[in-house]
């Protein structure tokens, strides 16, 4: 089985309250803007304590890249159930 960094969204939620110390409203803002992604998470919690008051969630640089990455994505129908199931779950299991 390989882990590809995504985690189910209760068990996220729960990761950014312990972890990073955030409350339950701004845990749930990030899980709309991020989704269940660690990498990006820890990347806007780490700009978070950063740059305070000059946070915006859209500061993480990653995303930026995330919809082209998708559209090629959809070129192999072989990925395609896998990118619903991120969709639909937040993560896709893949063996």
């Amino acid at each position: 089985m390989i882990f590809a960094g995504e985690v189910p969204p209760k068990n996220m939620r729960e990761l950014r309250m312990k972890t990073y110390r955030i409350g339950l409203r701004l845990a749930d803002v990030f899980m709309a803007h991020y989704g269940d992604h660690i990498h990006a998470s820890s990347l806007a919690v780490d700009e978070l304590q950063t740059l305070k008051n000059g946070f915006t969630l859209f500061g993480v640089a990653y995303l930026s890249e995330t919809p082209s990455n998708i559209a090629e994505c959809t070129k192999n129908k072989d990925v395609v159930p896998l990118l619903v199931d991120m969709a639909v779950k937040g993560y896709a299991v893949i063996s």
